[in-house]
């Protein structure tokens, strides 16, 4: 079985095969990796064999690994809790799930109490399923403008989780969408620089289809 540096290693590699198909540069992909199914020696492996992010998907997981012997950038990936929101920005550098007014407003007064800018994307619900957490594609224009009166949250960008599927290719649609939005969006908002998409089984569609970020577990981990 591989260890994580060769694991590391290899989807580096395959990182810069699709960027040089796409005619993108591999250096403006950012590789998050998902902490979920790792251990801290697991982690802190990764970080040494180039990993400069890892997403988090609970707050209590986080308290559990603040032990990293490495520097890292942290970020928050799973559905925040209004009551989890203190920690989350005591423990994290960006929280990537941000899905409703209400949300950002908390984040911004723990923030404001903790004197941090806090990074933060917008998490898009880009299939509009009624189940899914987001916002509505329809709406982000709207929500940024509305979150604009927060002066400690610094907004960075769109995220979306789309639909698993064993065939990648039936991402390519939500992804191609989610890339309209974004450069739309930028046109206003040139500071967003982060359009966070794909994971493990469709990451190279979505770099195909204009991801910068990338989050990957199970590749690594399992």
């Amino acid at each position: 079985m591989a260890s994580v540096t060769e694991k590391v290693k290899q989807l580096f590699d395959e990182i810069k095969e699709v960027c040089d198909e796409s005619g993108r540069g591999f250096k403006g992909i950012k590789v998050l990796a998902a902490a979920k199914y790792a251990t801290v020696a697991q982690l802190n492996e990764a970080i040494k064999a180039g990993v400069s992010i890892i997403g988090e998907n609970r707050v209590q997981d986080a308290i559990k690994r603040e032990g990293l012997s490495l520097p890292v950038e942290k970020h928050f990936i799973g559905h925040l809790q209004t009551n989890k929101v203190k920690e989350a920005v005591r423990l994290f550098d960006c929280i990537e799930s941000v899905d409703s007014y209400r949300l950002a407003e908390m984040i911004n007064i723990e923030a404001e109490r903790a004197l941090k800018k806090m990074e933060m994307l917008i998490e898009v619900n880009i299939t509009s399923d009624p189940r899914k957490y987001g916002v509505e594609s329809g709406e982000v224009r709207h929500f940024l403008r509305k979150i604009g009166i927060f002066k400690y949250l610094e907004v960075k960008g769109l995220m979306a989780i789309v639909p698993f599927s064993e065939n990648p290719e039936e991402a390519r649609t939500y992804f191609r969408k989610m890339t309209l939005l974004y450069e739309d969006c930028r046109k206003s908002w040139p500071e967003i620089d982060t359009l966070s998409m794909g994971m493990t089984g469709d990451f190279r569609v979505a770099i195909e289809e204009g991801s910068n970020e990338v989050r990957i577990g199970s590749y690594l981990f399992k």
